[in-house]
């Protein structure tokens, strides 16, 4: 996710962290939104289980190929 936000962001080189992330998390909302509620519904489980983890796990990778797909937004 690091190396996502650093290549969406390389025009903002001289930016701050905060702001490179704001790029990035822009070009991405739709795909973060989507991350949030799921990972919310985990959060909110009284036991999580394997099956939890097993969720966070892939949206988390989807995040990631989708961030990685964006890397001409901001040039």
């Amino acid at each position: 996710m690091t190396r996502s936000v650093i290549d969406v962001s390389t025009a903002q080189r001289e930016a701050g962290p905060e702001a490179r992330f704001e790029v990035w998390a822009k070009a991405n909302s739709e795909s973060l939104d989507r991350a949030r509620r799921s990972l919310a519904g985990i959060t909110r489980l009284e036991s999580p289980n394997l099956a939890a983890l097993s969720v966070a796990l892939r949206t988390l990778r989807g995040v990631v190929r989708s961030g990685s797909g964006s890397g001409a937004a901001s040039a």
